[in-house]
């Protein structure tokens, strides 16, 4: 560290840090710019698409399948990842999970991975667009991360998802 981060530090100021051995992207596409590497889940009276910079899923009425999209990620068994998106409910519900077939990857709330947020956490409307952040253990075989419509708070859903990012979380050992 150098000599004004080490009085910051003893002055209460917080230091910037990185992870050292944090991993690449593993989102191809986060900031949704067109389709590429997603694959989209239209249902009845639902639809999914990718257009102005954004992941779009609304549903207007009653509708039996789910909608969103995926994108099936290569992760490293065991390996603590953290994911981020940008996320604007404005109405009803949306949730996350690994759509794996006989997947049960639980999200945290922190990297310590003490606080489960389940294996498929909802978000509920928002007020404007909100920062979301889970970590999940990655599983034996690469997860499949879904982004979808709940009907937990009924049948009019509408919500957009950006900047989705998933890294390898690291060792913190590395000052900026």
């Amino acid at each position: 560290m150098k000599a004004d981060e080490v009085a910051a530090a003893y002055n209460g100021e917080s230091t910037p840090w990185k992870y050292a051995d944090a991993g690449a992207e593993e989102v191809s596409n986060g900031t949704f710019a067109d389709t590429s590497a997603w694959t989209l889940h239209q249902g009845t009276n639902a639809t999914a698409s990718i257009s102005g910079g954004t992941l779009n899923v609304s549903n207007s009425s009653s509708s039996t399948a789910f909608t969103g999209a995926s994108q099936v990620l290569t992760t490293t068994t065991d390996r603590i990842y953290k994911l981020t998106f940008d996320v604007n409910v404005s109405s009803g519900a949306m949730y996350l999970k690994d759509n794996t077939s006989g997947a049960s990857t639980t999200f945290y709330t922190d990297g310590a991975l003490t606080f489960s947020a389940g294996t498929s956490p909802t978000i509920q409307t928002t007020s404007g667009s909100v920062t979301k952040t889970y970590y999940f253990k990655a599983p034996t075989v690469n997860p499949t991360l879904l982004f979808s419509r709940s009907t937990i708070n009924g049948n009019t859903i509408s919500f957009t998802v950006d900047n989705a990012s998933v890294v390898a979380v690291g060792e913190v050992a590395a000052y900026t």
